[in-house]
């Protein structure tokens, strides 16, 4: 007898975000446990997949379906995951401090974004590149 594979009866679904917390990554297969910031969510969810290198305030694209694990309860489980660079101060400071690039730290961090943070914070200098809102 054959098996069906679990995407073929699971219809699937986008989720866009910020990754708010790396929870883990396994560099040698690339699984990785991630808590974002979903567009229309209120709470982070929990997303399982595999990326080769992912790290806080990076923004991510996934598509997959939601499991109910029994340890871990509800996740979103990312059969095609996609990260972008960030866009937004929040978004670059945290990435900035989530330790990928050396030696800076959290006062390096904001003393680098506060030049963009005053730039973006002016109405006329929002439809520059960087200052997405």
């Amino acid at each position: 007898m054959r098996e069906t594979s679990k995407t073929s009866a699971v219809p699937t679904e986008i989720l866009t975000g910020v990754v708010d917390r790396v929870t883990f990554h396994n560099s040698d297969n690339g699984f990785c446990v991630l808590r974002i910031k979903a567009r229309g969510q209120r709470e982070l969810i929990t997303l399982v997949g595999h990326a080769a290198m992912i790290s806080a305030g990076e923004f991510v694209q996934a598509s997959g379906w939601w499991i109910n694990d029994r340890t871990h309860g509800v996740q979103f489980k990312a059969a095609f995951l996609k990260a972008v660079a960030p866009t937004t101060v929040e978004g670059i400071e945290k990435y900035l401090g989530s330790g990928m690039i050396r030696g800076i730290g959290p006062a390096t961090r904001r003393s680098s974004c506060a030049p963009l943070a005053r730039r973006c914070s002016t109405s006329s200098s929002r439809s520059r590149v960087g200052c997405v809102k």
